[in-house]
């Protein structure tokens, strides 16, 4: 796999292991090294604690005293050594960083790498779905909700064509209007 190779990080890794081993040998670099492993195990620990917090089906820790606890408390201290060691590099790595992930967000294409943002958008969907289904309902504050079905003849796959599931579509949420639609297929 010839053009697989990441040659414009591996081009920019040896420019900063070099520029860093000019600037005054090993132990000027060390602390830098240091910060940027710590954010790695901050950045680790915090994905860890989202995906338990989301309850993934497909994220099962086997470390039989893991909870979402645990990392929560090990992206704490290893952020709080971070900033025990040198607070001015401390944070200098989270401005690169949060810069890097900036970035990595603009430029990579969406369908590449998967991301948290969509279980934490749902887990935090039906939160306020729960929260809202368990206050009593209010007649001024009333919106109207719409399930919409449609044959499976009409919804070839996860996107509807422009047939009749998406005219349906656009029809149930033009009578909605600020309410609620939700839509499924039937079963043939």
């Amino acid at each position: 796999a010839h053009g697989e190779e990441p040659r414009r990080a591996i081009v920019l890794s040896y420019t900063v292991a070099q520029a860093g081993l000019l600037i005054g040998g090993i132990d000027a670099v060390a602390p830098v090294l240091t910060n940027f492993f710590l954010v790695t195990y901050t950045l680790t620990n915090l994905a860890a604690a989202l995906l338990a917090l989301c309850g993934l089906p497909n994220f099962r820790p086997v470390w039989r005293l893991y909870s979402w606890q645990t990392s929560l408390l090990g992206a704490a201290l290893t952020a709080g050594s971070m900033f025990f060691l040198n607070p001015l590099f401390a944070l200098l790595t989270l401005a690169l960083a949060l810069a890097l992930g900036v970035y990595i967000s603009a430029t990579v294409p969406s369908g590449r790498w998967p991301s948290i943002s969509q279980a934490v958008a749902f887990l935090t969907a039906r939160s306020c779905l729960l929260t809202l289904d368990a206050q009593p309902a209010d007649p001024k504050y009333w919106r109207p909700s719409l399930l919409l079905l449609v044959p499976p003849s009409q919804a070839a796959g996860p996107q509807p064509t422009a047939g009749g599931a998406s005219l349906l579509l656009r029809l149930a949420h033009r009578l909605s209007g600020s309410g609620l639609v939700v839509g499924g297929r039937t079963l043939p």
